[in-house]
């Protein structure tokens, strides 16, 4: 039971997508050309879900979502109760 849960909070919950500035919003933010926005330190741009994602991390094939901030621990539990 624990599989499918964590994997539904996995690909379903926002992994960390930050919204597009055009105005940098602090010194330490910087310019991403790709994503066409300001991003700031340990925010990265997910060219496969085509947005910034605070501490990305990578995009897991088995959801098709982003993994980040926001659904790192939900992934941890999948992962664990996939492989464990």
């Amino acid at each position: 039971m624990i599989v499918p849960v964590s994997l539904y909070f996995t690909g379903c919950r926002d992994p960390g997508i930050l919204p597009r500035h055009e105005v940098q919003p602090d010194s330490s933010w910087r310019w991403n050309d790709q994503a066409k926005t300001y991003r700031p330190p340990r925010a990265y741009y997910d060219d496969e879900c085509g947005v910034v994602i605070e501490e990305f991390d990578h995009t897991c094939p088995w959801t098709g979502t982003g993994i980040g901030k926001k659904n790192m621990s939900a992934f941890k539990v999948f992962v664990t109760s996939v492989c464990g």
